[in-house]
């Protein structure tokens, strides 16, 4: 237990002495208090405030990420939509920024914030609003000098998550789904966020197997006419290195064959094949010229 006032307390308490998971009850109840316009809402919104600092500060004093399945993040990711709802969207690049030199946590913490919003409509159109501002603050992030998009093992991956994807059904240890995911990510109307994020994207497997999945909830047409030029910048950069990670790409290409005719994009798709056969994919040489 902590004594009052709780936020002056725990806001005192050092980085190393949180248990970020026993923070997830606050988090969880705290959110919808305060965005219920009631007489504890200001109160609740103080504390949360508190408690989602101490979150961050907790999971940062880890040297290596210790929220593997996302489950923390996943429950402050749905905490700072259900805020963000109004349009205080501010606390959401709080936590992006916090984490902008360690890519681990801001990967999971991307993942957290597209899950969360699969899961109600409310989140979805929340997220659906904000999200080409995550791309461009991440992204402001790397090239004001942060290890954001840097690190070998997860700056890929990072880089990756700002295309969203579904998130599975492995994804994290506890959803809150009714139905069917929300796909609810906007790949046509969100064209100058994807240009913005396809030049440090060039050759990478991973951000080629997300703009693919990204693009997967569009009608096929839609798919081959707005994605086939943007996956051809990224696989011609360096076919041989997305050639190695290529099983997602490979089986949108064969689906997309017809619509990339239908709407005169035939070439670019060739284009494509042709470089991934030539680096070694198998299963397309059938396709190939």
């Amino acid at each position: 237990m902590l004594a009052d006032p709780v936020e002056q307390v725990l806001a005192g308490t050092a980085d190393d002495a949180v248990d970020f998971a026993r923070l997830d009850a606050s988090i969880r109840a705290l959110a919808p208090a305060a965005k219920a316009d009631i007489c504890v809402s200001g109160r609740a919104r103080e504390i949360l405030t508190v408690v989602l600092t101490a979150h961050r500060r907790s999971l940062l004093a880890y040297e290596r990420d210790p929220d593997h399945r996302g489950t923390h993040a996943l429950i402050a990711a749905r905490a700072l939509l259900t805020i963000a709802a109004d349009g205080d969207d501010a606390p959401i690049y709080e936590h992006i920024d916090a984490y902008a030199d360690n890519p681990a946590l801001l990967t999971n913490f991307l993942r957290a914030l597209s899950a969360a919003a699969e899961e109600s409509p409310g989140r979805a159109a929340t997220a659906a609003r904000i999200w080409p501002s995550v791309v461009a603050d991440v992204i402001d992030l790397h090239q004001k000098g942060h290890a954001t998009l840097l690190d070998p093992d997860y700056g890929d991956y990072a880089l990756a998550s700002l295309m969203p994807n579904t998130a599975g059904e492995v994804a994290f240890l506890y959803r809150e789904l009714d139905g069917e995911p929300i796909a609810w990510w906007r790949p046509l109307a969100w064209q100058a966020a994807v240009e913005q994020w396809l030049p440090l994207a060039l050759g990478n497997p991973a951000c080629v197997e997300h703009l693919v999945g990204f693009l997967l909830p569009l009608p096929p047409v839609d798919q081959a006419r707005a994605g086939l030029p943007w996956v051809e910048r990224l696989v011609l950069a360096d076919p041989g290195r997305v050639a190695r990670r290529a099983s997602l790409l490979s089986a949108w290409l064969i689906e997309i064959r017809q619509p990339a005719s239908d709407t005169d994009l035939l070439s670019v798709w060739q284009r494509i094949v042709d470089a991934l056969v030539v680096a070694g994919v198998a299963r397309l040489a059938p396709y190939s010229e």
